[in-house]
């Protein structure tokens, strides 16, 4: 009687993570691990270019790699791992005031011109926001100029401020750009460093003399008239004030004013 063949070994089952084994992370040359090291090489962030930890890092670096400054650094000229990583300087922030002036004369109710002023205004705002610009809104109607949002930071929202703008009435474009450029005034006292730009958000139908008015700054007209008959004043304005001139139409996205 012959002897049964040897019987094949069982197969091993592999531990899982929660079994007591650790899964071994691979060492690959280009990895960088969550805790700044490249492959056991510790990264030191904000290094200057002569190798040495730069105390200011923090405030004077950026978050954008240096990549030429990074390459070319002496330590990291081998085909080892670099050793230092440089970052870009940041940028100071220029101060910066906008004024907005709205019309919200009887003459922007038409074709919903108030509306889409609305929506320029809403965009320059949040713009401002977002670049930490300070702020201010006059609101032109009525023959009344009233300040809707002093200079200061912009809100978050500038939306429920404009939902209840009262609109109507002529239109006061002279006293409006007199009182925006007093104001103007008044703050490069306070701020002299500060830069200024002026926005003008108007369907330009005011038949005010504005030609001796000057203004030592940049401005932009947003030109919102619309309909079958048109005035065609604004390029007019626009070259009186020295200023930019566009069409609402022309604004596919409101970062362009």
């Amino acid at each position: 009687m012959g002897r049964d063949p040897p019987s094949a070994p069982e197969p091993r089952i592999p531990q899982t993570a929660g079994s007591g084994c650790r899964k071994k992370k691979l060492d690959t040359p280009g990895s960088i691990s969550d805790s700044g090291q490249r492959s056991g090489t510790r990264i030191q962030r904000g290094t200057a270019q002569t190798g040495q930890p730069d105390p200011r890092s923090n405030t004077q670096q950026g978050n954008c790699v240096d990549w030429y400054a990074t390459l070319s650094h002496p330590d990291n000229r081998t085909r080892q791992r670099l050793k230092h990583l440089i970052h870009k300087p940041r940028r100071p922030r220029q101060p910066t005031l906008n004024l907005i002036l709205l019309d919200s004369s009887g003459s922007t109710l038409h074709q919903q011109n108030l509306q889409q002023s609305l929506g320029v205004v809403e965009g320059l705002v949040n713009a401002s926001y977002q670049h930490r610009h300070r702020t201010a809104i006059i609101q032109f109607g009525n023959q009344q100029v009233h300040t809707l949002l002093p200079p200061g930071r912009p809100p978050k929202r500038i939306l429920p401020l404009l939902r209840n703008l009262p609109a109507g009435g002529g239109t006061p474009l002279r006293n409006a750009l007199t009182t925006g450029l007093q104001l103007l005034t008044r703050e490069a006292r306070k701020r002299p460093g500060e830069s200024q730009h002026l926005y003008l958000i108007s369907d330009c139908k005011s038949l005010d003399s504005i030609a001796d008015l000057k203004a030592h700054i940049p401005i932009t007209l947003i030109d919102t008239e619309s309909g079958p008959v048109r005035l065609n004043r604004g390029a007019l304005l626009a070259q009186q004030l020295g200023a930019r001139h566009l069409h609402i139409k022309q604004l596919s996205d409101w970062s362009e004013a």
